[in-house]
């Protein structure tokens, strides 16, 4: 069973959501984030990035990632994005 990990609370850049822990992706052998691991706003589906000081911070994709967790990260980001109501203009 995943573990949430608490953490400073703190607010996701691009939308504000608040967060007060991280959770875990499934296979993932380290149940505490550190600086540098990556997470998903589970509000917006922005990729952000853990500063030394364990704030989130927004990723820059210009940094070199694997495949399978690039992959990964944009599944997240499709899935939590599909979920948001669609604004009419």
């Amino acid at each position: 069973m995943l573990q949430d990990t608490p953490l400073p609370d703190d607010r996701c850049p691009t939308c504000g959501h608040a967060f007060d822990a991280a959770t875990p992706m499934p296979g993932n052998d380290r149940s505490v984030p550190a600086p540098g691991d990556l997470a998903v706003c589970i509000a917006c589906g922005q990729i952000l990035v853990f500063n030394t000081q364990m704030k989130y911070e927004i990723f820059l994709w210009n940094e070199e990632l694997d495949p399978e967790t690039k992959g990964l990260l944009r599944r997240a980001q499709d899935f939590i994005r599909a979920r948001l109501p669609r604004i009419e203009f």
